[in-house]
């Protein structure tokens, strides 16, 4: 259902250095929501702004969801419900269907929010060759110029050789191509049996992708079912004798290296293995499993299976038996030509001709596997949001539902935890808003996100909060034990220029974290749950 979070490491370690470091907490809360926005000193620090961006990132998602427009949605959805339980003790999720049942969230605030994280790009691209599972957003991190020129000059190096190498194979391509596709079983001659005509087991998908086909087109095993399928095709011989047995396909990259073929004939039974992921040896369709003699139709027999072909798809189109003698009269009769010494001499030139292309392809395919070991470094990478080339408001969904518009909201944020309307900030229109939200959020002035982590500390140093309900300061919600020291806490953390640590010496200094967890009857019998702390709560280690 969800991807390995591409690099995870980076965004553990800048948590990890971020609390080792003392990074003031107003500083980590706009890092997280908006490092991609802020400006720099030097490569280093952008490095870790974009790294801290992670953070809108790392929640669990569906991403194989076929519908993007919902899975959009519902990672917005998760992003909004996160931000709002980690810095402000608000279950902001529960206003995408309706007003908050409990706390003072209109839907509108949710889908003001909305707008601004709809405006980032945190999921992109297209993973595992699968159009229905997408990927997180990745971005390059900055690198020191005599790294960038490495990987410059490189890349050159390996275009000098790409570019020359897709020619010689598309020349090659062409030399063994006919004139006409697809073919028709009339036109060919010998005794053509298609795939529609042949005996099928298991599930073949229909396909006519490539050109090089015979009939309607020709069937494959989608590389599905390994070992349960195949397809059987009984000419019907009008006379026993030798005849060359091919068989049809288009050859290509992706297709099995040894597609298993067993011919039966008047002699016993002969297994082939076909190359499939090269094309056809004549003229770019058929290939000749040999010659072989048949007695009577009833012995005649090919069949192509999938045993082995785990390496690739399985194509089956057609399979063509021609008398002794007759492969030399083998072209359609709408092409044929006379069979004069200029006809072979061009043959010979095109026979040359291939063998100098295969010469080069096998020469380039040789340097560039070179090239490639001698590759420096990559770029180093890291999930990192980014804004939208055209950030813009969003619409409210009725019942939260993706495909029922309504109105459009401006961006803006939670208003119940605004002062007044005058601490509403604009939003620049070819802006996200991300800015804007993390420095709101991270303001002294923002009555919740102090009070919020402030009582993240004490339930992480005494075992439970002030605030029990760690992540939810609302109406459902249990109320703090000591408001005016929750108060205090969240004072002292802005006094100290959001310093954790020295937020965390002012609780363990205290005599309250110091005193010993020994049991007291009778403090027990008026506080037994110690919300009132007269001892310390027994915690495993």
């Amino acid at each position: 259902q969800n991807l390995t979070h591409y690099n995870a490491w980076r965004y553990r370690n800048y948590l990890i250095d971020a609390f080792n470091n003392d990074k003031p907490y107003d500083r980590f809360i706009v890092e997280q929501l908006a490092g991609d926005l802020l400006p720099y000193e030097n490569d280093r620090q952008l490095t870790e702004q974009l790294v801290a961006t992670g953070f809108l990132m790392v929640g669990p998602k569906q991403l194989s969801e076929r519908d993007k427009e919902k899975l959009r949605m519902d990672v917005v959805d998760e992003q909004i419900d996160t931000t709002g339980r980690v810095f402000m003790g608000m279950t902001l999720g529960c206003a995408r269907c309706h007003d908050h049942k409990f706390d003072p969230i209109p839907s509108r605030d949710y889908y003001g929010l909305a707008g601004i994280f709809r405006s980032t790009t945190t999921v992109d691209g297209i993973k595992l060759g699968n159009v229905f599972v997408s990927g997180w957003k990745v971005r390059p991190l900055p690198i020191e110029p005599a790294h960038a020129a490495a990987l410059k000059e490189h890349e050159d190096s390996l275009a000098s050789i790409e570019t020359p190498l897709k020619q010689a194979r598309e020349a090659l391509k062409k030399l063994g191509q006919p004139s006409k596709f697809p073919r028709q079983v009339a036109d060919l001659p010998g005794i053509v049996v298609d795939d529609r005509e042949a005996e099928k087991q298991g599930d073949w998908k229909d396909s006519t992708y490539s050109p090089n086909y015979v009939g309607s087109g020709y069937i494959h095993d989608d590389r599905m079912g390994k070992g349960e399928k195949s397809v059987t095709f009984r000419p019907k011989l009008t006379a026993a004798g030798m005849y060359e047995v091919r068989i049809s396909y288009a050859g290509s990259g992706g297709r099995s290296t040894r597609v298993p073929v067993t011919i039966t004939h008047a002699d016993g039974e002969d297994r082939v293995l076909v190359d499939q992921s090269k094309p056809a040896s004549i003229e770019g369709l058929f290939h000749s499993l040999g010659q072989f003699r048949f007695e009577s139709p009833e012995q005649a027999a090919v069949v192509i299976a999938t045993d082995g072909t785990d390496d690739g798809h399985v194509i089956v189109d057609a399979v063509q038996f021609l008398p002794q003698g007759a492969a030399a009269a083998e072209t359609p009769k709408d092409e044929a030509e006379p069979q004069d010494e200029a006809d072979d001499a061009e043959k010979q030139r095109l026979a040359e001709r291939r063998k100098t292309l295969e010469q080069q392809i096998k020469q380039l395919e040789a340097d560039l596997a070179e090239l490639k070991k001698q590759a420096p470094p990559p770029a180093p990478m890291a999930m990192a949001a980014a804004d939208i080339d055209e950030p813009t408001d969003f619409v409210q969904l009725i019942r939260g539902n993706h495909n029922r518009p309504g109105d459009p909201v401006p961006r803006g944020f939670l208003q119940v935890a605004m002062r007044s309307e005058s601490d509403d900030v604009a939003i620049t229109p070819h802006q996200s808003g991300r800015l804007e939200l993390a420095q709101w959020i991270a303001s002294a002035d923002n009555p919740l996100t102090t009070r919020v982590f402030a009582n993240r500390v004490w339930h992480w140093l005494m075992g439970e909060g002030l605030v029990r309900s760690v992540d939810n300061f609302g109406h459902l919600g249990e109320r703090p034990s000591h408001p005016e020291l929750l108060d205090y806490l969240a004072a002292r953390l802005v006094q100290q220029d959001w310093s954790v640590k020295q937020l965390v010496r002012e609780v363990v200094l205290s005599r309250t974290y110091r005193l010993a967890s020994q049991h007291d009857a009778a403090a027990f019998d008026v506080d037994p749950e110690n919300r009132l702390r007269w001892r310390y709560p027994r915690r495993r280690l």
